[in-house]
């Protein structure tokens, strides 16, 4: 969903927020997005100076944003205390990627919004609109509150009267009548290790395509079709599933069932049989499949989408790939796994700086402006971003590091009379978020700077 900053500033304009972070540079950083977005904001640097803040204001915050992993009072300690004072306070938390266990815990405690750090643009804004909304919400509810109970106990007495309706709501995907991934995931966590199960994950091609050419009515058919035939052409010993979107899952015994025998079934059928008529003309489909067989049921939703992936990156529908440890494909992923996560260490520990190179004019010998270059500090080594531009693009950080550069080369220029120039991409261009951003800095600093594409 993407958010235009007008609406977003609609809703949060007016709110008071309590920010608390112990990194100086990140709580600075992030205080000047917070600053464009809400009209009053505290901040604090641990849990005891903002409980403490937050026990003198006059009246509740409309929303808290906490650190987790914080000296004097960690986050956690810091919301319990809040929830005393106000079990309904919105909270959203920020915690690292390797910060699971606080991560749970936050679920546990009823926290409203989380984001990882290093913290995403988009992410951000997606939170807080979340968060915001449900303010609202609350606001509009006290209003009405009498009325509202009377629904809810409506509706509380008409789900106990219909426990079996609520039971195929959550477990029945309505548009193929299938189970849902609800469901795969239960038998999944449930089966015995130690025994081998093969999964079969589908993905239709172009499917965006017959959405945008035929409709949603007949993009949701088509899906209902798909499943239809999935489940009267295979044997009775396979599990199927609607797992997501546009995407199958079929689970089976591979000691029984030939996994490529099934795979050429099924995309035999398909090439043969149209799943519907559009202006009296047959509509036909093709499905990707990744194949993968383990004893860890836990493995083979991952392994089977690496193996759809490298089915799907050969540019020629109807294929199936089985998953293989040895393949180059896996090797060159786990490279780039391990350089995700190198970055995203990298931006947490404000270890990505700028390079200015000089451009100097041939002619006079002076320097004309100055080129702004992202660079990795790791121990002395100053790595080049050939190494972590796709790790940035993957991860979906890319914004955050032309933010970055933004704000670092704005700050290293602040009140010297020098052009310089930044490389930004297409979907920066593209997004109205970051034009809000660089138009706001822009007439803020009133400084020339030039951009170039990559």
């Amino acid at each position: 969903m993407t958010i235009s900053l007008k609406d977003l500033l609609t809703l949060t304009s007016s709110l008071r927020i309590l920010y608390v972070e112990d990194d100086v540079v990140l709580r600075e950083n992030t205080i000047a997005l917070l600053h464009d977005l809400f009209g009053e904001i505290h901040e604090a640097s641990d849990g005891n100076e903002a409980l403490l803040l937050y026990k003198k204001s006059e009246n509740f915050y409309d929303i808290v944003i906490t650190d987790l992993n914080m000296p004097q009072m960690n986050g956690m300690d810091l919301i319990k205390n809040i929830q005393i004072i106000n079990p309904k306070q919105p909270i959203i938390v920020v915690s690292a990627h390797n910060e699971t266990e606080y991560f749970l815990e936050s679920i546990r405690n009823n926290v409203n919004g989380y984001i990882l750090k290093p913290i995403d643009f988009n992410q951000l804004v997606e939170t807080i609109y979340k968060v915001a909304s449900l303010v609202k919400e609350r606001q509009e509810k006290a209003k009405n509150q009498t009325k509202l109970q009377e629904k809810l106990e409506e509706q509380s007495l008409l789900l106990a009267e219909n426990s079996q309706t609520v039971h195929e709501f959550l477990t029945i995907d309505k548009i193929t009548k299938l189970q849902n991934a609800t469901v795969l995931y239960n038998f999944l966590d449930t089966f015995v290790q130690d025994h081998a199960l093969t999964i079969m994950l589908y993905n239709i091609d172009n499917f965006s395509f017959i959405n945008q050419t035929y409709s949603t009515d007949f993009a949701d058919e088509a899906l209902f079709k798909v499943g239809e035939y999935l489940q009267y052409n295979l044997s009775k010993e396979v599990h199927l599933y609607r797992y997501n979107s546009d995407e199958f899952v079929i689970i089976f015994d591979p000691q029984i069932i030939n996994p490529e025998f099934v795979a050429i079934q099924i995309q035999a059928f398909f090439r043969e049989t149209p799943i519907g008529e559009y202006e009296e003309q047959p509509v036909y489909i093709t499905l990707s499949c990744g194949i993968a067989t383990a004893t860890n049921p836990a493995l083979l939703l991952p392994n089977a989408r690496i193996a759809l992936r490298e089915a799907r990156m050969r540019g020629i529908p109807n294929q199936y790939n089985i998953y293989n440890t040895h393949d180059a494909f896996l090797k060159q992923t786990k490279i780039e796994t391990e350089w995700i996560q190198k970055f995203r260490i990298a931006m947490e520990e404000d270890r990505i700086i700028p390079y200015f190179q000089p451009i100097i004019d041939n002619a006079t010998g002076e320097i004309v402006k100055y080129e702004c270059l992202a660079r990795i500090e790791d121990d002395g080594e100053i790595i080049s971003p050939a190494h972590f531009l796709e790790a940035a693009r993957r991860s979906g950080l890319m914004s955050n590091l032309t933010r970055l550069m933004i704000n670092k080369s704005y700050k290293t220029f602040s009140g010297q009379n020098v052009a310089f120039s930044l490389n930004i991409t297409n979907e920066d261009l593209l997004n109205s978020n970051f034009i809000d951003f660089f138009t706001g800095k822009t007439k803020k600093l009133q400084y020339r700077t030039i951009f170039s594409n990559i």
